[in-house]
């Protein structure tokens, strides 16, 4: 249950990664800032932190977020291109799980890309 979790915290993070256009991605990740979500026992995202009592699952069981980070200039060639001035943005995400009542955590770990103009590789 607590794999599924994290899985389920990356799945929803990509989703959610899916969907920024390029100004909201800039604001939320390209400028060093990381994103932090939550995924709540409605079905819902939270945009921060888990709190403590913040449970994914109706029987209070499981507590599951993300944690999304682009490292300043980690970037690479878009796959098929031979234009350099487009490049993928790297963008990790990081799916964390916890069932504190038997102490048991996962953490999974998922690269995603997402295509920008003003990537510089140094």
């Amino acid at each position: 249950m607590s794999f599924d979790a994290a899985e389920s915290a990356v799945a929803m993070s990509l989703e959610r990664l899916r969907g920024l256009n390029d100004t909201e991605l800039s604001r939320s990740v390209l400028n060093g800032e990381s994103m932090q979500t939550c995924l709540l026992s409605d079905g819902s995202l939270q945009n921060s932190e888990c709190g403590n009592s913040d449970r994914m699952d109706s029987r209070e069981l499981l507590q599951a977020g993300s944690y999304i980070v682009h490292l300043k200039n980690n970037c690479r060639m878009v796959s098929g291109s031979d234009v350099e001035i487009y490049r993928d943005y790297v963008i990790d995400i990081l799916g964390e799980s916890n069932m504190q009542s038997y102490q048991i955590e996962n953490n999974h770990l998922q690269e995603a890309l997402k295509v920008g103009l003003d990537c510089i590789q140094l």
